[in-house]
């Protein structure tokens, strides 16, 4: 038998090819890229709510929950929400329908009425406001009338209670405290106005409110503005008494007073929640709620004055004062 010898070239070359399939087959998968998700039939499309086919990026309601990573909602509940709450209240909707995340606003930022994050949602010509987190329709606008209704106005305790459906409705479940009503004229005709202030430990806000216009004819819903512009304020308890509020928020009026002859007479002072602010060059931020013994005053001349009173530090609250003298 004759021996053959194995050339050196060989060997290295059988080694190569080894070495090549073991990396082949030890290959990890490539990782999808983030934000592009799968199509049917294997096409990818950019996972920020753009078509595939133009890139259109302005189609929010196509949007997905990966593209609002700080929202619960997606899209279409939004949109599903905003429709259930319009059944509910007899409001019939028709047209294109959008929804927008607005995110995390700034605490305080007074641009947002409601302080935690909301939908935008547009069904049609109507607009709805309502929160991602809680499910609170926060706004409401039923946009142009229909045209001028005729017949009886509706009598004020149907208005108040029309207006107590739409507030289950809307799922507002904070305390709130009695409701003011009266016709009002708006750019869409003659309203019921109503206000039913926001209410903390038993007593009220002075600027924080539920508002709520409906036609005054058929009880239609105009309009829904939820004005809750902090979170429920932390347990407070009053330090200075009535008559020492009364006192300090006096002497401040005579301290502004411009005819010292006019004197003030007190109407009447009760503990309520007053939201402090702080003016800045382009924008008005809120601060946290104070409990005050707002003071209100009248003269001889008609002029009126709230004076907050800090029910704790006896500071007068001056970005909140409610002050008309001539």
């Amino acid at each position: 038998m004759s021996n053959h010898s194995i050339k050196p070239s060989a060997i290295l070359l059988v080694l190569g090819m080894l070495f090549v399939a073991g990396c082949s087959q030890n290959a990890p998968t490539a990782a999808p890229i983030k934000g592009v998700s799968k199509l049917a039939g294997g096409a990818s499309s950019p996972g920020d709510g753009s078509s595939p086919l133009t890139g259109d990026v302005n189609q929010p309601q196509q949007q997905t929950a990966d593209a609002n990573p700080n929202a619960t909602l997606a899209p279409a509940q939004a949109i599903d929400e905003a429709k259930a709450f319009c059944q509910a209240v007899g409001v019939s909707t028709s047209g294109a329908e959008s929804a927008v995340f607005t995110g995390l606003h700034a605490p305080g930022d007074t641009s947002f009425k409601y302080w935690k994050p909301v939908w935008d949602v547009t069904l049609g010509t109507v607009t709805v406001e309502l929160c991602d987190t809680d499910g609170v329709i926060s706004s409401f606008d039923a946009g142009p009338p229909a045209g001028a209704k005729s017949g009886a106005v509706m009598s004020r305790d149907a208005a108040l209670a029309r207006g107590a459906q739409i507030i289950k409705a809307a799922h507002i479940t904070e305390t709130l405290g009695p409701a003011s009503a009266a016709i009002a004229t708006k750019l869409s005709g003659s309203v019921w106005a109503i206000d039913w202030p926001r209410m903390a430990q038993g007593h009220p806000f002075a600027d924080q409110q539920v508002s709520v216009t409906l036609d005054q004819n058929t009880g239609a819903l105009r309009s829904l503005a939820v004005a809750f512009d902090t979170p429920v304020p932390a347990p407070a308890r009053a330090v200075l008494t009535e008559s020492e509020a009364v006192e300090k928020a006096t002497s401040f009026l005579e301290s502004k007073n411009h005819h010292p002859s006019d004197l003030w007479t007190k109407k009447k002072a009760a503990l309520t929640w007053v939201t402090p602010k702080t003016f800045g060059s382009t924008i008005a931020k809120v601060r946290p709620p104070v409990l005050t013994w707002r003071c209100s005053f009248t003269n001889a001349t008609q002029d009126y004055a709230d004076i907050p009173v800090d029910a704790v530090t006896s500071e007068i609250v001056t970005s909140a004062l409610n002050y008309n003298a001539n």
